[in-house]
């Protein structure tokens, strides 16, 4: 049981109010009863050190420490055996349900999801607290069949198969899923069929988790058809379709994007650009910035596309250049770096030579920059998101995990006892949990790797250990961005060089460092659009930079309001206000001149 206690306005007396945690294991993955458990409350507040106990098995026990301001649960239960993991989301009223997983175990979360047969064709997507298996077709000994959306709810493992008579309207294979308000958006797709012929679904349909299934009563008409798309959801809600084919096999590739609003439930391809280079099967990333980055995919003849492109914010401004990157690689994928920019890896083309450059960093600025290769081979590269800015890479055999300071790719301790079967349909529903569909034996599998999330907390005090919870927006390297080790000094030597505190957000929040050389850097805080407020820059904050004997900086963002001071002094308010209600993320940027840090503390101002 959790008691939630909170003092009411009109009241002496402390009202305590009474709600369930229930914690849900997926049958293949069971958790030992003898396990003791860990109930970490976390929000806008730093959160008091939490004992472990009570017993996983012991039902019924209080745990009053849980807060009515937290706003995240996180639970862990450890054992000889090993350790289980699991995060949920704590809404302002109404009892707890947290999925617990073994860390570092794949671990089956629906099963029969194929039909028949195979599964092809299918995206799997997150949705809020769901992942959502949609369209494709199997095939197997009982013909060829149309597979039911699959529903798995990630608080409660439970996975629903819907009944058609709240499926899809339209049965639809190669689509894309999207959040949609509170739902999702299936768009396009061509027909359901392993061999798929003619043109490209030109409707989109409505997932509603309150209707526990499509809505019926709506279907959105696209600007064209289209089908083998890329999709992502611009920091307005809108879903923004990107390329794809005008025909179901793929072959019309498109170069026209198309955007979804998710309150008139209208498409438009007014005011949008068009891609430089035409592609199916492209992947589509919002960066940090709020740039739109398109990459990799297939031309009409089902080659690899090598051109990669970006989109400003708002479809006008100026960006990079198209570039050609890896031409012949026979396939790709790419992760947004936290710290900005974007990672990239390549599978070699027959004969390619033994140090062929597989890896890629492409900084804020568009320009690609190869590091070190894999240190396994690459056939079918996908990534997942991961925590503390290091994408997971799955690389078709073996599991890698990103190192933003080093740049390289290090080995992942996964326990399987055999590889993984992942297929194209993959999702992160948080940066620590990856799903994907294993076609070879009908299931939706997980493997959870952390907890890390927007209200986890840092060291004791705030202080932030830059190695391990900051990432850099491009490569590291003296003359760049450096982290000395004995001193524990950051230093930003190139202008536009920026860190960034990796996987968490804030509301209020004061941000305190040591300036070993009075050269301060720009505190950069920037909000889930890609708008920033810097904190030093002449037109935002004017006056920081030119301080004359600064030795420690203090920043303080309350509400709409960012002010900041020196040694302790008198605090300046910046002339650019936040958006009210906006979480930031905090980051660390040479301004026009080298700039060095030590002993930053990152603390949140909220009350528990």
């Amino acid at each position: 049981m959790l008691a939630l206690a909170a003092a009411a306005a009109c009241h002496k007396d402390t009202i305590v109010t009474t709600r369930t945690v229930t914690a849900f294991v997926p049958a293949a993955c069971g958790v030992t009863a003898q396990a003791f458990a860990t109930y970490e409350p976390l929000g806008d507040f730093e959160p008091p050190q939490i004992m472990p106990g009570p017993q996983f098995s012991a039902v019924g026990s209080q745990l009053p420490q849980l807060d009515p301001n937290a706003r995240e649960l996180v639970v862990s239960a450890s054992q000889a055996q090993g350790r289980w993991l699991g995060l949920a989301p704590i809404a302002a009223s109404g009892d707890v349900d947290v999925m617990i997983l073994p860390e570092a175990l794949s671990c089956a979360l629906a099963t029969g999801v194929g039909g028949s047969g195979a599964r092809t064709g299918s995206t799997l997507a997150a949705v809020g607290t769901r992942a959502l298996l949609v369209g494709g077709v199997s095939s197997g000994a009982n013909g060829n069949e149309i597979p039911s959306t699959f529903v798995v709810d990630l608080e409660t493992a439970a996975a629903t198969q819907l009944d058609q008579r709240v499926d899809l309207q339209t049965p639809r294979s190669n689509a894309s899923v999207t959040t949609f308000g509170d739902g999702a958006l299936v768009a396009g797709g061509g027909p359901a069929s392993p061999r798929p012929t003619g043109p490209a679904l030109g409707t989109a349909e409505i997932y509603s988790p309150a209707l526990g299934g499509f809505d019926r009563s709506t279907t959105v008409k696209l600007s064209e058809p289209r089908a083998h798309q890329g999709a992502v959801v611009l920091a307005g809600g809108q879903t923004l379709l990107v390329g794809g084919s005008s025909d179901a096999a793929g072959t019309q590739v498109l170069s026209r994007l198309d955007e979804v609003d998710a309150s008139s439930l209208q498409a438009s391809e007014d005011g949008l650009p068009f891609l430089t280079v035409a592609r199916g099967d492209p992947t589509v990333l919002r960066l940090t910035s709020g740039k739109i980055f398109v990459a990799g995919g297939f031309d009409g003849g089902g080659k690899p596309v090598a051109w990669i492109e970006w989109l400003s914010s708002d479809f006008m401004s100026p960006h990079p250049m198209p570039q050609q990157l890896m031409s012949g690689a026979t396939a790709s994928a790419f992760a947004a770096l936290e710290g900005g920019g974007v990672l990239a890896v390549f599978a070699p083309p027959v004969g390619a030579p033994a140090d062929f450059e597989n890896t890629w960093v492409i900084d804020p600025n568009g320009v690609p920059t190869a590091v070190a290769p894999t240190p396994a081979p690459i056939t079918h590269p996908v990534f997942f998101a991961g925590s503390g800015g290091a994408p997971v890479l799955w690389t078709g055999a073996t599991w890698l995990r990103w190192q933003p300071w080093t740049a390289t790719f290090a080995g992942l301790s996964v326990l399987d006892a055999a590889p993984a079967n992942v297929d194209d349909a993959t999702c992160s529903p948080d940066p620590g949990l990856a799903l994907w569909l294993d076609v070879a034996h009908g299931t939706v599998a997980g493997l959870r790797l952390g907890t890390l999330n927007a209200y986890s907390p840092l060291q004791m005090g705030g202080a932030v250990d830059i190695p391990s919870e900051t990432a850099p927006d491009r490569i590291p390297g003296a003359g760049v961005i450096a982290f000395d080790d004995g001193t524990g000094s950051l230093t930003l030597a190139k202008q536009g060089a920026s860190v960034f505190v990796t996987d968490r957000t804030y509301a209020d929040v004061s941000i305190t460092m040591t300036l070993p050389t009075s050269q301060p850097p720009l505190v950069v805080l920037r909000d889930q659009t890609g708008a920033e407020v810097s904190v030093g820059d002449p037109q935002q904050c004017p006056g920081l930079l030119t301080t004359k004997g600064a030795t420690s900086l203090d920043v303080v963002r309350a509400g709409t309001t960012v002010t900041w001071s020196v040694n302790g002094g008198a605090a300046t308010q910046c002339t650019t206000a936040l958006a009210d209600g906006a979480r930031v993320s905090v980051g660390l940027r040479a301004g026009s001149t080298r700039a060095v840090a030590r002993d930053l503390f990152v603390k949140r101002a909220g009350e528990p």
